[in-house]
């Protein structure tokens, strides 16, 4: 039968601890560029970031929305009736 116990007078193996962890630090990211610049960057939280995001959302939505309306106003520039393939050029 093996015994679980330990022997009477057996050293018990050292325990490495890693010290605290510091939530800060676990956003912070370090690195080195190739020309040799240090640098240091602090990410955003889980909140910072979705907003950013929704407002890049947002944006692109917007942007989307206006170039479609630029082209739509292009093709009826060049003469392209309503039933003339405007609305395609509107939906590219």
């Amino acid at each position: 039968m093996v015994s679980l116990t330990r022997r009477p007078g057996a050293k018990r193996p050292a325990i490495k601890r890693k010290p605290p962890i510091d939530p800060q630090n676990l956003l912070i990211r370090e690195f080195v560029t190739p020309e040799g610049v240090d640098l240091r960057l602090q990410l955003g939280s889980a909140g910072e970031r979705a907003g950013a995001f929704l407002l890049d959302g947002v944006i692109i939505i917007v942007a989307f929305m206006i170039l479609a309306y630029a082209a739509q106003a292009a093709a009826g520039a060049f003469g392209l009736a309503e039933g003339e393939g405007r609305e395609f050029v509107a939906a590219v």
